[in-house]
């Protein structure tokens, strides 16, 4: 997980400052995805920050040329961006697109690795006038409990917003700095700190959000009360309710994680709760796939969650059975 700390791009020619960054700063959700990353020599996502479904480099240009077409919104983190798979091509969003007609039906991923509920109603409330989607795929749970789980163990009382336990990336950047080069820090100059920030080695190892504490552990997740898991349906239900303004409807699928993980029971408490959420909302709709995967290294690149190719094969053959039962 790469984050750039200087993302300055230009949209009228592509002049990218940065091609490597998966990730980049954002003002209202912390990181979003890189306009500029690439993979192979080709762009991974598009200019305002959505992973490719299709060879297209801007989203406002599909919406513009596939102006008929249904729109279907899919909304996660890391595994609806399908994070491990390293070109958009293999992800199930364009994996459903390559089996659903551009010219019928437009997908777009608005999946962001490590991304909350929180961070997902704040793009669809900026975005959802724009799209009008007829369809919203909530694929996404896990991340609400992630904060809890690798947060700071000394704070007992987690505030509304997580506020007291997560950092801006930059801070958890130097919050981990000790896990760099001794050479690189003692170089104070701008340029030489931004080029150890991007030292290719500690990519994967610098934080993202969470303290570098090694005490955190399952015994934090027992943080996440009856408060939290109501602020996390109630997220849910705000988007059902946006979605009935222009007709569109929602549907929910219950994030699939090995039965083994420690986040495992509270996932089953999110998804139970938010089922009750078709009982006052006729756009509402909750189909459960947990038993038509198998928990296998086919299917899943972890054995936990992330789809393998093969894995959103599977997973896009079988959203296309519901989208027909929807439209």
């Amino acid at each position: 997980m790469f984050i750039n700390t200087n993302s300055s791009f230009v949209y009228g020619n592509n002049n990218y400052l940065d091609k490597k960054s998966i990730y980049t700063s954002h003002p209202y959700t912390n990181w979003s995805l890189n306009p500029g990353f690439e993979y192979n020599n080709k762009r991974e996502h598009t200019d305002e920050g959505f992973r490719k479904v299709l060879d297209y480099n801007s989203l406002k240009y599909q919406l513009n040329q596939f102006r008929d077409s249904k729109k279907i919104y899919c909304m996660g983190g890391s595994s609806t961006y399908c994070t491990e798979l390293y070109s958009f091509e293999k992800t199930w969003p364009s994996k459903l697109q390559k089996e659903l007609n551009i010219n019928k039906y437009l997908i777009i991923n608005a999946g962001v690795g490590g991304w909350s509920t929180l961070q997902s109603l704040i793009r669809f409330i900026g975005w959802a006038t724009i799209i009008k989607p007829e369809i919203i795929i909530i694929y996404q749970s896990k991340n609400d409990l992630t904060p809890f789980y690798n947060g700071r163990s000394n704070q007992k009382n987690i505030l509304p917003l997580l506020e007291n336990i997560t950092l801006q990336f930059s801070e958890a950047m130097i919050e981990n700095k000790k896990n760099l080069p001794k050479k690189l820090l003692k170089n104070k100059r701008y340029k030489d700190f931004i080029k150890y920030l991007l030292y290719k080695k500690f990519r994967n190892e610098l934080g993202l959000v969470y303290s570098s504490e090694k005490s955190v552990n399952e015994e934090g997740l027992k943080r996440y009360n009856d408060e939290f898991l109501n602020s996390t349906v109630l997220r849910y239900e705000i988007i059902t309710k946006i979605a009935n303004d222009f007709q569109g409807k929602v549907l929910y699928i219950p994030e699939i994680i090995n039965q083994k993980s420690v986040y495992f029971q509270y996932m089953q408490n999110i998804h139970n709760k938010t089922k009750d959420l078709i009982k006052k909302y006729n756009n509402f709709y909750f189909f459960d796939i947990e038993n038509t995967i198998p928990m296998n290294e086919k299917y899943f690149l972890d054995n936990k969650m992330h789809f393998s190719e093969e894995g959103s094969i599977i997973f896009s053959k079988v959203l296309i059975n519901q989208i027909n039962k929807l439209i």
